[in-house]
């Protein structure tokens, strides 16, 4: 940890924020695409939530069901803005969207709020990310650094899975 610690020293905070959900977003999508469950769900263009066939190497869009290679064409999109600090890390607040829900469609939030309730069976999810978001301080530097470590060996394992099958 004193290495990433010491990387992230002589950075600004918000310069901090972005080194490490770099990182975290990249081990997102990497760790869908490795998903060990034979289905996953994601909303239909329709609305309605979808079970969908999962295939190494490959996530779907949570807010429209398209299907994309985790590395070429994946986004980490997140439910609350990414402007908010104490949310920015939050997994619950962070899942894959294509370019046209996550850039064009400003994340697709209704439908993104419907599949945050059907994943995690929680109906305040949303609300209580929100209330983290404006409520909650940024983390700190230290905080940032245990983070960077633990998204850093996440993704090299998620990568090894996704390299060598």
């Amino acid at each position: 940890i004193d290495a990433a610690y010491e990387s992230l020293l002589p950075l600004t905070a918000t310069k901090q924020r972005e080194k490490v959900a770099t990182v975290f977003q990249r081990m997102n999508r990497a760790e869908a695409a490795t998903n060990q469950d034979p289905t996953v769900i994601a909303m239909g263009k329709d609305g309605r939530v979808k079970t969908l066939k999962t295939e190494l190497g490959i996530c779907y869009c949570v807010t429209c069901s398209t299907p994309k290679v985790w590395d070429d064409g994946c986004e980490a999109g997140h439910f609350v803005s990414r402007k908010y600090a104490a949310s920015l890390l939050l997994e619950q607040n962070c899942h894959c969207q294509c370019n046209r829900c996550n850039q064009h469609s400003g994340g697709n939030q209704s439908v993104y709020r419907a599949y945050l309730i059907a994943r995690y069976q929680d109906d305040d999810l949303p609300d209580r990310l929100h209330r983290i978001a404006h409520k909650h301080a940024p983390p700190s530097t230290y905080s940032l650094a245990k983070s960077l470590v633990e998204f850093k060996r996440r993704l090299a394992c998620a990568e090894e899975i996704l390299c060598h099958s």
